[in-house]
């Protein structure tokens, strides 16, 4: 039997990242400046539902503001930097916060811990997940753990291991979870300019069976991506990696487009048994950049949900 990983759910918002100079694999020479972004979420008539603009300073991100259009509602976010390398992300809705996230460096600048606080409307924190990351020579060691007393006490939700190529691609991936026992992989290959052609979904269950399933498949133009300077101007690739599986599953987010160089043509998969598809379309802004890209996706040929990413240059 085939076990389906994903859900046919689309958020709103991915989870973000941090970077240094010395992580960017995207050409810095003769690269465009980035204003700022809109991301547009669509209801099934083409209308605008939601939308989510993120500010750039020198292409990192340093703030978003989202904004449910039926109701004015708003949310934001606020992006602090040292020495070059994000330190914090903390959201806020009507004025309080709501989350922060923290990020911890070790001495040659790589992340060993993310924690993320959630608040409650008295500004006490009610939740914590905590990342720890372990560096060896040829596989990065995290563990995830979860606090709902303040940290005073963690437990372990889940132990995974991460292998990196040389370029700070995600090759491999595996995360065991103690609730269940099940170990799922993934196993992704990237061609010549570091975009991932293909992603082979793995479980592997207690008594030894595996499942291989879904297998995902993108093809790329020959534009340059703006989402991904700005990810890595705001990340870098490696803590990008590091932390690629924190983003939603959802499928028709299509999470690969926030890491890959060239702007994706098309994705497939193999999810539903072939009744789940997708159509992307890229408008220019010269030969060389997207300006916008608009991503749907079809459950049976019908029109599922619809996004966009449209970039401003200064």
């Amino acid at each position: 039997m085939k076990t389906k990983n994903y859900c046919l759910v689309l958020l709103f918002s991915f989870f973000l990242f941090s970077c240094s100079e010395e992580e960017t694999t995207v050409d810095q020479e003769n690269q465009i400046a980035i204003s700022h972004y809109i991301q547009k979420n669509y209801d099934l008539s083409g209308n605008v539902i939601r939308t989510i603009e993120y500010e750039l300073a020198e292409n990192k991100i340093v703030s978003s503001v989202s904004t449910v259009l039926a109701t004015s509602q708003t949310a934001n976010s606020v992006y602090t930097y040292s020495n070059g390398k994000l330190s914090s992300i903390s959201n806020y809705t009507n004025g309080s916060m709501t989350a922060q996230s923290n990020y911890l460096y070790n001495s040659s600048d790589d992340l060993i811990e993310m924690r993320q606080n959630s608040f409650d409307a008295s500004n006490q924190i009610v939740t914590i997940q905590k990342h720890t990351f372990n560096h060896t020579a040829d596989t990065i060691f995290s563990q995830w753990n979860r606090s709902t007393d303040g940290g005073a006490t963690y437990s372990t939700i889940a132990n995974l291991k991460i292998v990196l190529d040389q370029n700070n691609n995600r090759t491999f991936f595996e995360n065991q979870t103690i609730a269940n026992e099940n170990i799922d992989r993934v196993v992704s290959t990237y061609d010549s300019n570091n975009n991932l052609i293909n992603e082979q979904y793995i479980n592997v269950f207690p008594d030894g069976t595996t499942a291989v399933y879904p297998t995902n498949v993108y093809t790329y133009t020959n534009q340059v991506n703006p989402l991904a300077i700005a990810i890595e101007a705001t990340y870098g690739r490696k803590t990008f990696m590091m932390l690629y599986h924190l983003q939603t599953s959802a499928i028709n987010n299509i999470n690969a487009r926030n890491s890959t160089p060239n702007s994706m043509e098309t994705f497939s998969t193999d999810l539903g048994d072939g009744t789940i598809t997708f159509g992307i379309e890229n408008t220019p802004f010269d030969v060389n950049y997207t300006k916008i890209s608009d991503y749907k996706t079809f459950n049976s040929g019908s029109l599922f949900t619809r996004f966009s990413l449209e970039y401003f240059f200064e």
